[in-house]
């Protein structure tokens, strides 16, 4: 049983989509209804060369997806403090 409060944020992610819901709910009886996100950066690829090939980070599939996880965080960012 998840015991979410009202008004919680659920961001549903996997390395290209992101979708967020908000519950409307009471404590276990979530209604959760789907939440605007608009379009997720991927410009931002965060601070130093840690996104450039590497024998650590050598697919590019793997940069676009850190790329992703990089702009989804900003959009969650932007949420909490908005």
């Amino acid at each position: 049983m998840v015991d979410l409060k009202k008004g919680s944020l659920v961001a549903v992610v996997d390395g290209e989509h992101l979708k967020l819901f908000k519950n409307s709910g009471d404590a276990g009886s979530l209604k959760l209804t789907e939440q605007p996100t608009g379009d997720v950066s991927t410009e931002n690829m965060g601070s130093g060369g840690r996104h450039q090939s590497s024998s650590a980070n050598p697919s590019d599939s793997q940069q676009d997806e850190d790329a992703f996880a990089a702009g989804t965080a900003e959009i969650l960012n932007r949420k909490l403090m908005g």
